[in-house]
């Protein structure tokens, strides 16, 4: 995967939320919308993330099963 450097046009998701009484129907629902119109604006690959503290092995178990691979990582420090 040469992402960087790609010709290819990929929809990358930025940030999302969805309050946790909503994240089943709802998060599911917003998902396949988002990759819906990722198709329609000619993207042929998507890019998402998610926190590490918010259910991290249910949400990768959920990209696998979409098809996704893990790409990155990402860590963070705070400089006080």
């Amino acid at each position: 995967l040469n992402f960087l450097t790609s010709d290819v046009l990929n929809s990358v998701e930025m940030l999302w939320w969805v309050e946790p009484e909503f994240r089943g129907e709802v998060g599911a629902k917003l998902f396949h919308e988002f990759e819906a119109e990722s198709r329609r604006r000619g993207a042929k690959r998507m890019l998402m993330a998610y926190m590490a503290n918010s259910m991290a092995d249910r949400l990768e178990k959920f990209y696998r099963l979409k098809g996704f691979e893990p790409f990155e990582h990402h860590v963070i420090k705070n400089l006080d």
